[in-house]
């Protein structure tokens, strides 16, 4: 009997050990729900005990601060709410059923007598919902490992998936899981406007050359280049809740829920393609009301119809409006080969300056030394009108209007990245008669919406699936396919 009590007592202990260990746990792990069930739970006491005035007083107290954080600081709210949503997925879901997801995804490797399970060391919740664990890897995992497993991860979190990247620390890995689609809903593009920097001061002292340094020297004034090289361009730093660079212009947000983004001051050239109604003038729109607000960015070109560059010409004040050719007509194609001509002797001056200078690209743009977009708005449609004209016209080998207009883009795209000039190529069909290979391979960032021909997709996108081929045959208004440099190819909504 005594052994019995005394049995029961231990038992009781471990009991009480065990609790008060777990919520030490979630003390630790979630201190915001820790606070908010303290003031619940001390609200709920109030009513028992009948302190109806207090209890209601301590209500307001919290709407009040609710509200003052709202109106005065929306971003310490939007953290709070997103950090206590962390909390409860970290207490609630990730750390109570991660050896079970181990397990069930064959992570937890047997060897000899002893089960290594992986070590779920950090979690953490960005702002737009996704939620990061730092895992330390069992013994004799690779990255290709987490990945096989990233489906039955997704589904034991309950989540929409899980994608896996390396931390660059041998032996760890993150994981990212998404709880939503983020492909499920449209999203809208940040107001340019309310984002962008603006030029406060440019430091000539940064542009005194440091013995035996090339970076920083002074270069002679020469029109379209920076004065000096080396000056650094200050800017008003601009808060951005999609992407970590503030001079990015965010285009949308791919199936993994990261942003993507061009940087106008260090992107190489894109390509755009979609059939008609497939978004790509609304793409281009975001693009370009967002180049418009920088006063260290021009948006120049080529536009037959004269919708998409309209707003930026001369009559309508763009700055770069002297080398903007609009319309079809015998003279604006002729027009248009005179604009990329100039285009091309701008570059050439740029990199004349260069050469002297001993840089080897200009990184820092100003208002009197802009970075030039050249925007060629349906390429193929303005090639084939010129090769029309010319056949019209018989035009001499040398005076041919088309292999003129080709040549130019080729130069730009091979040699304008280094000097600030960067070209974006729109088209229905980014086909091979219209941009040729060497050129089109210069296309850092490549974007393909909905079209109706699959060779289309792989004439843009080398190497790509034949699963992504079908799928952007199906592609909904304004999702696209996006290839960059160092990242593979990717659904964006």
């Amino acid at each position: 009997m005594e052994h019995s009590s005394a049995g029961a007592g231990a038992r009781a202990l471990v009991s009480v050990v065990r609790a008060v260990g777990a919520l030490l746990g979630v003390a630790m792990h979630a201190p915001l729900l820790v606070v908010a069930a303290a003031l619940i739970g001390g609200w709920a006491g109030l009513l028992t005990a009948g302190h109806y005035v207090v209890a209601s007083t301590l209500v307001l107290l919290v709407a009040a601060a609710g509200a003052v954080l709202a109106r005065y600081r929306p971003g310490t709210l939007r953290g709070l709410t997103t950090a206590a949503t962390g909390q409860a997925f970290r207490v609630l879901v990730y750390r109570p059923r991660w050896d079970t997801a181990c397990h069930a995804a064959h992570l937890a490797p047997r060897i000899g007598t002893a089960t290594h399970t992986p070590g779920l060391v950090r979690h953490t919740r960005t702002a737009n919902g996704i939620d990061v664990l730092l895992v330390r890897m069992a013994p004799g995992q690779t990255l290709s490992t987490w990945r096989d497993a990233s489906a039955s991860l997704a589904a034991t979190f309950t989540a929409h998936a899980v994608t896996v990247r390396e931390t660059g620390r041998p032996g760890w890995v993150l994981l990212d899981v998404l709880r939503r689609d983020p492909l499920a809903q449209e999203i809208v593009a940040p107001d340019p406007d309310a984002r962008r920097g603006t030029i406060t001061s440019l430091d000539h002292a940064s542009a005194v050359p440091a013995p035996g340094r090339r970076g920083g020297m002074t270069v002679r004034t020469s029109p379209g280049m920076p004065r000096p090289v080396g000056a650094v361009v200050r800017r008003a730093p601009a808060a951005d809740p999609y992407t970590s660079d503030p001079w990015a212009v965010v285009l949308g947000r791919d199936e993994h829920g990261r942003s993507v983004a061009l940087n106008p001051y260090g992107t190489a050239h894109a390509g755009m393609q979609g059939a008609t109604r497939s978004g790509k003038s609304s793409a281009c729109y975001t693009l370009l009301a967002a180049l418009a607000h920088r006063p260290d960015v021009i948006v120049t070109g080529v536009d037959p119809s004269g919708l998409l560059l309209g707003p930026f010409t001369s009559e309508n004040g763009g700055r770069g409006g002297a080398l903007i050719a609009t319309g079809t007509s015998r003279d604006d194609i002729t027009h248009a080969v005179a604009v990329m001509s100039d285009l091309v002797t701008l570059m050439d001056t740029r990199i004349r300056v260069l050469r002297s200078s001993g840089v080897d690209k200009i990184t820092t743009f100003t208002a009197s030394a802009p970075a030039v977009w050249v925007v060629m708005e349906e390429y193929p449609g303005l090639l084939a009108a010129a090769k029309a004209l010319d056949n019209e016209t018989g035009a001499k080998a040398g005076e041919r209007l088309a292999p003129r207009l080709a040549a130019a883009l080729g130069r730009l795209v091979k040699e304008g990245a280094k000097v600030g000039l960067f070209v974006l190529v729109l088209a229905q069909r980014m086909s091979a008669d219209a941009l040729a290979t060497d050129d089109r391979m210069n296309l850092a960032l490549r974007l393909t919406l909905r079209v109706d021909n699959g060779d289309a997709v792989a004439m843009l996108h080398d190497g790509i699936t034949r699963d992504h081929v079908h799928a952007v045959r199906d592609f909904a208004p304004g999702m696209a396919l996006v290839e960059s440099p160092g990242v593979k190819s990717r659904v964006v909504v």
